[in-house]
């Protein structure tokens, strides 16, 4: 997972991060902690022995800038790139996310060096997502004067999923079929190249995937990474100079994703303002009964949001819940709230942040560094 600034007084003091229900903090002259979100809506601190290894891996941060000036990037990428963009559709998946809307404000601006077609596509999938991001996406099209295509999923295709397989969850998430389908069907049919906005920082899985194509500006596989190792702060400082920050994470999320995202963490999850509060409802009731309801009662399984587990992995997630409640009881123990959290990341949008340039070269020679001591 990725690793934020983490800001107090308008100052970046340290890093912030969220693994399933882990809240990672820490403060570069103190300390690092561990909090486990638990109800209601409070996040409790945790030792990390307690914790699964794997919920305590991050990809490393780096606190600095790798983009000094975006036109000069894009300036340099077009010579690197034309034999392989010229006369292409450029097709690129668009989230609303803070990748792809630094993707998207790049991509407007390589176009006009290279003679290439821009086509960014948005993929609604309803009742797992809401008219929000549909909002967003419109906003953003207006904001850049381009046209991002819609295509949203069919209403009964998501809803005869969902009453055959259950919420998506974490291993099974079997909704991206409705996102990714369509993606490659019009690449294909296009002969277009994919423009993809991951990046080393947000996983330690895609640091190990993408850290080998370092130095080279290549279209593999009809897909071309441009923000392969854009730090944090350089996609910061271009989705907020364009103006285009999601609300979500002016409202404390760190993620912009569906609604009903398995991988959200608890206090990212509010289900109150659904488009339809009913079916959901209705839905996560038939979830509970057809796979939970020897593990957890009815109100532990809503208030804790377990329909973005298996069974097993809930049973697991419980235990360490009660554990860690008993022994904040017994002993007591440091308490943040859900709302101190989102306080935290919606400040970390509000202000500008300086930080060294360091350029590509540089933190493609830290990661390296910092992956020799990586887990494999």
């Amino acid at each position: 997972m990725e690793l934020l600034p983490f800001v107090e007084d308008l100052r970046v003091v340290g890093t912030l991060g969220s693994n399933v229900d882990i809240v990672r903090i820490e403060r570069w002259s103190s300390s690092l902690k561990y909090y486990l979100c638990t109800y209601p809506e409070k996040c409790l601190e945790v030792e990390p022995s307690r914790i699964p290894p794997s919920w305590k891996l991050f990809a490393p941060y780096i606190h600095g800038y790798t983009i000094l000036d975006e036109d000069a990037f894009v300036e340099d990428l077009a010579k690197a790139l034309r034999n392989s963009l010229e006369g292409k559709t450029l097709v690129l998946g668009f989230s609303g996310g803070k990748d792809s809307t630094a993707l998207l404000v790049l991509a407007t601006k390589l176009v006009q060096y290279v003679n290439a077609e821009l086509l960014p596509i948005y993929v609604h999938v309803p009742i797992l997502d809401t008219s929000k991001n549909l909002s967003f996406v419109d906003y953003v099209s207006k904001k850049l004067g381009i046209e991002i295509v819609v295509v949203e999923a069919k209403r009964r295709d998501v809803l005869s999923k969902l009453r055959w397989l259950g919420m998506p969850r974490r291993g099974f998430r079997w909704c991206t079929a409705f996102k990714v389908v369509p993606m490659r069907r019009i690449v294909k049919e296009r002969n277009a190249i994919e423009l993809l906005g991951d990046r080393v920082f947000e996983s330690l899985k895609r640091l190990k995937r993408l850290l080998p194509i370092a130095g080279k500006s290549v279209v593999y596989a009809r897909k071309l990474h441009l923000l392969a190792f854009a730090t944090f702060l350089d996609i910061h400082r271009i989705v907020r100079r364009y103006g285009l920050v999601h609300p979500s994470y002016l409202e404390g999320s760190l993620r912009v994703s569906c609604t009903l995202c398995p991988y959200r963490t608890l206090f990212e999850i509010d289900l109150r303002n659904h488009d339809d509060p009913g079916l959901i409802e209705e839905l996560l009731r038939r979830d509970y009964s057809k796979r939970f309801s020897r593990i957890v009662d009815l109100e532990t399984f809503l208030n804790l949001s377990l329909w973005r587990f298996d069974p097993s992995r809930t049973a697991r997630i419980l235990r360490l819940v009660k554990s860690v409640e008993e022994r904040c009881r017994e002993h007591g123990c440091e308490e943040i709230a859900w709302s101190w959290i989102k306080q935290r990341i919606a400040e970390l949008w509000s202000v500008d942040i300086d930080a060294p340039y360091l350029g590509i070269d540089k933190v493609v020679d830290m990661l390296r560094n910092s992956t020799s001591s990586l887990p494999t």
